[in-house]
């Protein structure tokens, strides 16, 4: 499988062109509530500055601009922060093995954001640390439906995991 059909994981350039504009956006949602989060909750006033690829949402043409570099950099340390969301409030989440591997060699934290098209969205922070707990527990599957693009993944179980909402309030979580 060539480089190209990795990363599209078998869609057709026109549904992988959707999907990174739709995944772009919901991204930058969840990167602004989190600012937002962090200013009225700890006085956050640092920058939160864009890394990785093109977060424009516009198809990266030339597969060498590409990286696996982390979304963005946070304050004036510059952790490196993924940006990862679901659509929906699911209580079992999928990380590609390869790209927790990248952040932990990144010395990256990933900010999941679970229902982010819902009222209600919560998230969770995982470190470094935490990333290197789910590679040490968690199964390693083939996820269902095509989801991660059939790539081997980490199975996370979201219930053993705090959530807050962007209110700052913690969530349990159930489907709903």
């Amino acid at each position: 499988m060539g480089t190209d059909a990795y990363r599209m994981d078998f869609r057709t350039r026109e549904q992988f062109i959707r999907d990174i504009e739709k995944g772009n956006a919901r991204e930058s949602l969840a990167i602004t509530l989190f600012r937002n989060f962090l200013k009225s909750r700890f006085k956050f006033t640092g920058e939160i500055v864009e890394n990785g690829c093109d977060m424009s949402g516009d198809f990266i043409e030339d597969i060498s601009k590409v990286t696996a570099g982390a979304d963005y950099l946070v304050g004036d340390n510059k952790l490196s922060l993924e940006v990862k969301t679901s659509t929906c409030h699911n209580t079992t989440i999928y990380l590609k093995v390869k790209q927790v591997d990248s952040y932990i060699r990144q010395g990256a934290s990933v900010l999941y954001v679970n229902g982010i098209e819902r009222p209600v969205p919560a998230f969770t922070f995982w470190t470094m640390e935490d990333l290197k707990e789910i590679k040490r527990i968690c199964e390693r599957v083939i996820p269902p439906n095509g989801i991660n693009g059939g790539k081997e993944s980490f199975k996370i179980d979201a219930l053993n995991f705090t959530w807050l909402t962007f209110g700052g309030k913690e969530k349990k979580y159930v489907r709903f």
